[in-house]
């Protein structure tokens, strides 16, 4: 055998070990069908002062648009916990057409926790501004069915 030969045997030797030992990035996804189905109903602004539809265990995203700069943001100011509990933080989405002083999108989550009625009442103003009047306001009726 060759120097060159000999070089080349070891290299791919190498190579296969090297690629035995190194994870595989690839990641074993269920099948579509497979997956646990999780409806997720959102809701903006102009859905303000009606009624949404959720089913027991489903999801209900609520978008309404602030401006960070302002010092403005929404808060929920009114939900029964026995029916609809927050679900993490609410998460800010950046405009996107990205300018100074261009409003974003304010993203709360919430999970229906058993059948009923009630009303999901938020406002918008500074939250270091405890008597001042809230810049908007949003309620909506959500009316929690049984599966």
């Amino acid at each position: 055998m060759s120097v060159n030969g000999f070089f080349k045997a070891a290299l791919c030797t190498l190579g296969a070990t090297f690629l035995q030992a190194v994870p595989s990035p690839v990641k074993s996804v269920p099948h579509p069908h497979h997956r646990k189905a999780s409806k997720v109903i959102t809701v903006t602004k102009k859905d303000h002062d009606s009624t949404v539809r959720l089913q027991n265990g489903g999801m209900l995203a609520v978008r309404l648009e602030w401006s960070p700069g302002t010092g403005n943001s929404w808060t929920v100011a009114s939900s029964d916990g026995d029916y609809l509990q927050v679900q993490g933080e609410p998460k800010s989405e950046p405009n996107k057409h990205p300018k100074p002083g261009a409003p974003e999108m304010m993203v709360f989550h919430f999970k229906a926790l058993k059948a009923g009625s009630t009303t999901l009442q938020m406002v918008l103003k500074r939250p270091f501004g405890k008597d001042t009047e809230p810049a908007d306001h949003f309620s909506i009726k959500v009316a929690i069915e049984a599966k």
